[in-house]
C-alpha cells in the first residue's frame, strides 16, 4: 500500500469559483497579516500603546513586504530581464516575490516607523514584530507548497510530496490546441533503483474534439520521451 506520509498534490493554485479564483498563496499571504495584526493589536495593548499607532504599522509594514519582495525577486534572481522589460516590474500579480527582500524592507520600514511614529527604539519593535513575520513565513511557505513551487530536491523514501500540477501546466501551455485535460493516478507501487525512489503514477490525456486522431498521436509522441511508458 501506499504510504499515508506520500501526498499527491493535484489541487492547482486556487478555487474557482467561476467569476474568479480565489488564490491558495494569496490567502495564506493575507493570512498572515490578519493574524499577525491580532497579536501584535494584544501587544500594543499590554504596552498602553495607542490603536492608531498600529494601524500606522500595519500600511508601513504591508507596503514594505510587497515593495520589497517584488524589488527583491527584480533585483536578486532576473535583473536581466526587468532591466530591459521596467514596466512588467508593477506586474504582482503575475507572481515574482523573494522573501529576504522583503524583510530588508520591513527592517528599514520599522526604523522610519519607529522614528516617525512610535518613538521608540526600533528594537524595541523588531522584538515584537519578529513573532508576526515568523509566522506570516511559515503561512507563506505553505503557500508556496500549495502552488506546487519552491518544493527542493527529490525526496527518495516514503516521506514525500509528488507535485502532478507543474507537469499538468507544462502539457497544456505546450499543447494548449491537442489537450483539453491531463489527470494523474497514483499506483500502489514504486519503481526503486540503485540511487532513487520513484512513486508510479498512470496519466490520462483528454484530446480536444475537433483535433484529429493523426495529430493527437503526434503531440502524444512528442511527449513520450519525458514520461516512461508501461
Amino acid at each position: 500500500m501506499q504510504s499515508l506520509l506520500a501526498i499527491t498534490w493535484d489541487m492547482g493554485r486556487g478555487i474557482d469559483l467561476g467569476f474568479f479564483t480565489i488564490r491558495f498563496y494569496s490567502l495564506l499571504f493575507a493570512l498572515g497579516f490578519v493574524l499577525g495584526y491580532v497579536l501584535m493589536k494584544k501587544m500594543f495593548e499590554k504596552a498602553g500603546i495607542a490603536q492608531e499607532k498600529l494601524d500606522s504599522l500595519l500600511t508601513y509594514v504591508v507596503i514594505a513586504t510587497v515593495v520589497g519582495a517584488r524589488l527583491g525577486h527584480v533585483f536578486f534572481y532576473q535583473w536581466d530581464y526587468y532591466s530591459k522589460h521596467p514596466g512588467e516590474i508593477l506586474k504582482v500579480w503575475e507572481g515574482g516575490l523573494a522573501s529576504h527582500g522583503a524583510a530588508i524592507a520591513i527592517v528599514i520600514a520599522i526604523i522610519i516607523y519607529c522614528k516617525r511614529v512610535l518613538k521608540k527604539s526600533p528594537l524595541w519593535m523588531l522584538d515584537r514584530v519578529v513573532i508576526t513575520v515568523a509566522l506570516a513565513a511559515v503561512l507563506i511557505r505553505i503557500g508556496n507548497w500549495t502552488n506546487s513551487e519552491i518544493y527542493g530536491d527529490i525526496a527518495n523514501s516514503n516521506m514525500e510530496t509528488v507535485f502532478t500540477n507543474p507537469a499538468r501546466e507544462r502539457i497544456l501551455s505546450s499543447f494548449d490546441n491537442i489537450f483539453e485535460a491531463v489527470e494523474f493516478t497514483a499506483q500502489d507501487k514504486k519503481e526503486i533503483t540503485d540511487s532513487i525512489v520513484y512513486p508510479i503514477y498512470d496519466m490520462q490525456l483528454q484530446v480536444l474534439p475537433q483535433v484529429s486522431k493523426e495529430k493527437a498521436e503526434n503531440a502524444i509522441k512528442a511527449l513520450k520521451p519525458y514520461f516512461n511508458e508501461r
